[in-house]
């Protein structure tokens, strides 16, 4: 065996430990650089001695940084190890302890070197790649005291390993199934080519399908078996190749798409996880997207729509042939579909987004002859889509908080509810009541119905149990729920998901019509002393009297007319002045309470700093009751800024900072101009531990949602799970700056209009 010089052999002077290469001249000529020569050594020798072969690997290592060719290269090293190997194999000795020596040797280069799999194809032939691959298994495999401390450093999981393995098997599959005797020049060379394809891949033939569902598996398996971005892009990439030679055009779709994905994902990242992507690899994934787009919608055009291939074409068809609930149907299965063909979830955001859009629409077009676009329609199909939104966040939290989660989906289908409880409120006929009463009771329905499924068929193990959570609570805040037909049969279909133990706490049950009738009170209530607003407005603006004498005296000439009307309504005929006998007594009862509250407020010092906080919180429900009969209790579609002037605004935000409300006291300063933002900002920094969170989702002005995030994220007052919660907000379709101005409008007025209904739900029945 020809061996250079260098070789530790009798009569061969050996090398000098701390020869660092360097030739110096003896007349001492200026230093000159030699690269590194890599010592030769038998390949039997690196089995003797595991140092040597480190030295030999750090010395190929440095010429590869220098760019240097090596005369013993790692893929030949490899190469010399696995034909030992062959040959031992083709002995009969196949997995004996020198069999298998070679294989980890082989591996344990392969892997020090970082050969890629396109490296090991393009070098080795294709019955030493599946040797090679077999060797890295079984290195993989190794327990980690099998190491020593020169292979300690490789890190490979086994998981890994096996990816790498299946990845390679896919890979051999596609470029053999394009070879044959057609490609080939000679006869010869077929069979030979035939021959190697059977002896490397005739064990492996019968369940490839299986190997890419393993591949799919430790993909989708993300939480205990991560993998880096470079090798899940180089994995759905594979994944993609395969279906796509074998005709899976849907498969090989979803695989694209997701490799798309990581690799927008990676570009975005600033470089936290970079992804080494050959050129021309993007421009070919993307010929294979749309050569996957095109195939399917001709097939969807041959087949018909019943057939369509992918799960974003079926949603965009039912879409536009405006049949609801078909999209329901797929968004529901949706749910829990596998990771390679579930939707984005920038997607499905987009169309609830879409179908709030079509919502306004139609409730500014309600004379429009289309069933199909009907307001009560319409709104049904978009509390259903928001309310599988919200399921599926609950289901695949991803790096929420489990407590964040839950509270998220519980906050916004309480909204959802509530809000076809006002609707129901608002009607004026009895056949609009009870059509409103039947989309109570089918929402109802379709929330534990959508629970139900995603609590059966969920494939994550926490999300049962934040199911579970989720409708205790909503049956816990809508007691009237268990009261509807058909509630019971959903919740005995599934044992689990609803035990009665759970709601020992709930509140006594009640039925939709005394929620509803409480509503309706609440109402026509209001609807009542709408008159008499410019009296308890005059009334809760008394702040801003400094005189309070002057004040006494302007309320007395309002008192005094008015309780000689009443008196004189009285002594009248009871049927002639029954209606102003009403009002006038309303009025009555309306001056009397304001006449006690003046009382208490003459007697106070407001300028003393021993007020106590029981007069602020007076002040303050003065106040809700004034804008509570100014709008309506909050139903009318009128503007809260455009009746309530920007002092007595300032007043509330003054009284909810004195009962220690801040994070409610900021959120009517976004009511007012830019320029005003800095004191609402300077209310948020007072008192940051004392924060309640269930007001962040009234802020829609970015500087105050981003104050948050910067005070809770600070060490001081850090909270991990406000800042998840403000972040949600931040990225919210509501709040993206490219939404037309009437849309941004109406979301603004929304969100003020459940503010005021959160303060008076706070402060006025506690």
């Amino acid at each position: 065996m020809p061996l250079m010089p260098g070789s530790p052999r009798p009569g061969t002077p050996v090398p000098h430990e701390h020869d660092d290469g360097v030739y110096r001249s003896l007349f001492q000529q200026p230093v000159v650089d030699i690269p590194p020569a890599a010592p030769s050594y038998a390949w039997f020798e690196f089995l003797l001695h595991p140092e040597a072969l480190q030295k030999h690997l750090t010395t190929l290592r440095q010429q590869k940084e220098r760019d240097v060719h090596s005369a013993t290269s790692a893929i030949e090293l490899v190469r010399e190890f696995l034909d030992q190997a062959q040959l031992v194999a083709d002995e009969g000795n196949v997995r004996n302890k020198r069999y298998s020596a070679l294989l980890l040797v082989a591996a344990q280069v392969a892997l020090q070197m970082q050969l890629t799999l396109p490296k090991i194809e393009k070098a080795l032939p294709l019955h030493f790649q599946r040797l090679l691959l077999d060797g890295i298994v079984d290195f993989a495999e190794q327990p980690a005291s099998a190491h020593d401390k020169l292979t300690g450093e490789i890190s490979i999981q086994p998981y890994e390993a096996h990816v790498m393995h299946n990845r390679w098997t896919l890979r051999a599959l596609v470029s053999q199934s394009q070879n044959g005797y057609l490609t080939c020049s000679t006869r010869g060379e077929g069979e030979e080519l035939s021959s190697t394809y059977q002896m490397a891949l005739g064990d492996l033939m019968a369940t490839h399908l299986q190997v890419a569902q393993n591949i799919q598996t430790i993909l989708m398996n993300d939480e205990k078996q991560k993998l880096s971005l470079q090798t899940q892009l180089e994995a759905f990439l594979d994944l993609g190749m395969y279906f796509f030679s074998f005709n899976g055009y849907e498969k090989a779709y979803s695989c694209f798409s997701r490799a798309l994905e990581l690799m927008e994902d990676a570009e975005n990242s600033l470089g936290k996880d970079p992804i080494m992507l050959p050129e021309g690899d993007r421009s070919n994934l993307e010929g294979y997207l749309a050569a996957c787009e095109a195939v399917l919608e001709i097939q969807s055009v041959n087949e018909g729509p019943g057939v369509l291939k992918t799960p974003k074409l079926q949603v965009e068809v039912a879409w536009e042939s405006r049949d609801w609930d078909k999209v329901v149907e797929l968004l529901e299965k949706d749910i829990v579909a596998s990771e390679l063909t579930r939707l984005p979830e920038g997607y499905r955001a987009a169309l609830e987004q879409q179908a709030l859009r079509l919502l306004r629409s139609s409730s500014f077009n309600s004379t429009d002859d289309d069933p199909h676009l009907a307001a009560v329609t319409i709104r049904f199909f978009y509390k259903r889509v928001a309310l599988q939104n919200a399921v599926r966040t609950l289901i695949l939290d991803g790096n929420q908080e489990e407590v964040t989660a839950i509270d998220n989906c519980v906050c916004k289908c309480i909204r959802l509810l509530q809000d076809e409880i006002f609707h129901s409120v608002s009607r004026e006929s009895m056949d609009s009541i009870t059509e409103s009463k039947k989309q109570f009771a089918m929402l109802v329905r379709f929330v534990l119905s959508l629970s139900g499924f995603a609590f059966t068929n969920t494939k994550s193990a926490n999300a049962p149990v934040h199911v579970k959570q989720f409708v205790a609570r909503i049956l816990r805040h809508f007691p009237c729920i268990l009261s509807l037909s058909g509630v019971s049969e959903l919740l005995h279909r599934w044992d689990r998901l609803y035990v009665a133990e759970d709601l020992v706490i709930m509140p006594s049950t009640q039925s939709l019509d005394n929620l509803l009738t409480v509503e309706k009170h609440i109402r026509n209530s209001v609807g009542k002393q709408r008159d008499n607003f410019r009296l308890q407005a005059d009334v809760s603006s008394m702040f801003a009297f400094s005189e309070k004498d002057t004040f006494v005296t302007a309320l007395q000439k309002e008192i005094a007319p008015l309780s000689n009307d009443v008196a004189l309504a009285k002594s009248g005929d009871q049927n002639n002045n029954g209606s102003v006998l009403s009002r006038n007594l309303i009025t009555f009862c309306s001056v009397n309470n304001y006449s006690d509250m003046l009382s208490t407020f003459h007697f106070v010092d407001h300028k003393s700093p021993l007020l106590h906080c029981e007069y602020p919180r007076a002040a303050l429900k003065g106040y809700l009751v004034a804008a509570s009969l100014a709008t309506n209790f909050f139903a009318d579609l009128v503007s809260v800024v455009d009746i309530i002037d920007q002092s007595s605004l300032v007043r509330l935000s003054q009284c909810l900072i004195k009962v220690g409300a801040h994070v409610a006291a900021a959120v009517l300063y976004q009511c007012f101009v830019p320029e005003e933002f800095k004191y609402g900002l300077r209310i948020l920094r007072q008192s940051p531990e004392s924060h309640d969170d269930a007001f962040f989702q009234y802020f829609w002005e970015l500087p105050f949602l981003e104050l948050l995030v910067h005070l809770h994220s600070s060490p001081k007052h850090f909270n991990d799970r406000h800042v998840t919660l403000l972040t949600n907000l931040i990225q919210s379709p509501e709040l993206n700056s490219s939404n037309p101005s009437p849309v941004v409008k109406d979301a603004e007025q929304r969100i003020l209009r459940c503010y005021f209904r959160d303060l008076c739900r706070i402060y006025l029945f506690d």
